[in-house]
């Protein structure tokens, strides 16, 4: 029976040696037997780090874990090169890149072609490229670049390849140059390999994008009139409600399109003992990508992109701390990280009420 040693030592085909030893070190203290571990696993875990530390080893086994979860049918072995570090898997990444090519370049058809059987299923070539249209009308692939995540597979044993993408991408309505970062993963199917998008309600983010893009277009004279307030929240970071709350949609969009976790938190106070000096701290103690304003008349609600629940309660913290000075004003704090059991932005700030 084949043993995936990267598996058993819980770290991807890409891992350095540092990162299998530290793992090694981790797991063996874990399972050893003296410390009521599994004697089995304890002798798997030695197993594979005999492999994984010694280079020609490694170099032999990698190999036979290609043919076994990559299917050798489906490249050729001369591909691979002598250095681990070598194996770019390019003709997966290069699945990958025809994709975003056929968004970058608007032939969604093509790019279409390249999504798994299960994504063909549920996502009709109508309503994606619907969603590749409204989406390029605000964001515009300038380019690109993919990275080798890591490797995974199921109970049924079909092989995943996790991609980082760093794109670079015009933004029209804002009237920049942003940078982003997104995941994607490619699938063994059929003798073959295809992207798989994450479940999402695409006919959602459509009505979004277009109800941002209307307003938009409605609006673009008031809109340019608020950019310069919008792009100085580097630096003020309060903001009014209004321009709040258009953050928190564009912070949900960018969360429809890419799963990257945002958080919002509301922070409490007496409004007879209200002071400035919350807002200079809050201010102080948040990022220049955060924005936050006077939600109500007793809370402040804050807006952090990119962050998870646990890093936000590290400068909820902190905001406590600094705070400290001020004896009177007693603050309380109620957070939500944003995943996929919300329906809107409007049901996370109500549920903050």
């Amino acid at each position: 029976m084949f043993k995936d040693y990267f598996l058993i030592l819980e770290v991807h085909y890409l891992a350095s040696y540092d990162v299998i030893k530290a793992s090694y070190k981790a797991l063996s203290k874990k399972h050893h037997p003296d410390q009521g571990g599994n004697k089995v696993k304890f002798h798997e875990i030695n197993e594979a780090y005999d492999i994984l530390s010694n280079s020609e080893k490694k170099r032999d086994y990698i190999k036979l874990w290609m043919e076994n979860f990559l299917h050798q049918e489906s490249f050729h072995m001369s591909e691979l090169k002598e250095s681990f570090y070598d194996i770019t898997l390019f003709h997966i990444k290069k699945v990958l890149i025809a994709y975003l090519e056929g968004i970058q370049n608007k032939t969604y058809q093509d790019a279409y072609g390249y999504l798994s059987e299960e994504n063909q299923k549920h996502l009709f070539l109508k309503d994606f490229i619907a969603w590749q249209r409204v989406i390029a009308e605000v964001h515009q692939i300038l380019d690109f670049e993919c990275f080798v995540d890591r490797f995974d597979r199921n109970d049924q044993g079909q092989a995943s390849i996790y991609f980082k993408i760093r794109v670079k991408e015009y933004n029209h309505l804002l009237n920049r140059v942003e940078e982003d970062y997104f995941e994607r993963v490619l699938i063994y199917e059929n003798d073959c390999w295809r992207v798989k998008l994450s479940t999402i309600n695409i006919r959602s983010v459509i009505r979004k994008y277009r109800k941002i893009i209307t307003l938009y277009k409605k609006n673009k004279k008031q809109f340019h009139q608020l950019l310069p307030e919008m792009e100085g929240l580097s630096n003020t970071k309060l903001v009014s409600k209004k321009i709040f709350l258009t953050n928190c949609e564009y912070e949900w969009l960018r969360y429809k399109r890419y799963k990257n976790s945002f958080s919002i938190m509301a922070i409490y106070f007496n409004e007879s003992d209200h002071s400035l000096d919350l807002e200079e701290v809050i201010s102080k103690e948040t990022r220049d990508i955060d924005s936050f304003c006077l939600y109500k008349k007793s809370a402040y609600y804050l807006l952090l992109p990119e962050t998870k629940k646990d890093s936000g309660l590290v400068i909820a913290n902190k905001i406590l701390k600094d705070i400290k000075s001020d004896a009177s004003l007693k603050l309380s704090f109620k957070m939500i990280e944003v995943v996929d059991k919300y329906d809107s932005i409007k049901e996370v700030l109500n549920r903050l009420k």
